[in-house]
């Protein structure tokens, strides 16, 4: 499903989510959003040719480890990993995006699984585990 935008109300909130449907677009409406299309591996995080990472639904900002040479170690199974796998959504305790390490994006939006920063989920062995328990935690609360 290609995201071709969103609606916002005037306190940001989100009041639509757009797609391509067969042939017209489509309007998603829902009084909360989660977010789970998965960081750089899952394709929820993309990098563009000159190295821009975006998100690709609600155009959220991405923490990105470094300057771009500093991204991959020459050693391709590093026991430290690599920089670029700890990008991602940073969240605020309500597993709400964030901006600036304080604003909340938008207040009905909640981001989950390895989209989130600042974990190397596969390195870790907890890919399945993140996934599985950030999108109970928010689903149990909303």
């Amino acid at each position: 499903m290609e995201s071709k935008g969103i609606d916002c109300d005037e306190h940001g909130c989100v009041i639509a989510v757009w797609t391509e449907a067969a042939s017209r677009q489509k309007a998603h409406r829902a009084s909360e959003y989660v977010l789970a299309t998965g960081g750089i591996m899952g394709g929820g995080l993309i990098m563009d040719y000159a190295g821009r990472p975006r998100e690709e639904v609600f155009s959220l900002p991405i923490n990105i480890p470094g300057k771009r040479s500093d991204w991959l170690n020459q050693e391709f199974l590093s026991p430290s990993g690599h920089p670029i796998f700890r990008a991602g959504i940073s969240i605020n305790a309500n597993f709400q995006p964030i901006e600036n390490s304080v604003k909340v994006l938008h207040e009905n939006l909640y981001a989950v699984g390895s989209l989130l920063g600042n974990g190397e989920y596969i390195r870790e062995r907890s890919f399945d585990g993140v996934n599985l328990t950030t999108g109970y935690i928010v689903g149990s609360c909303l």
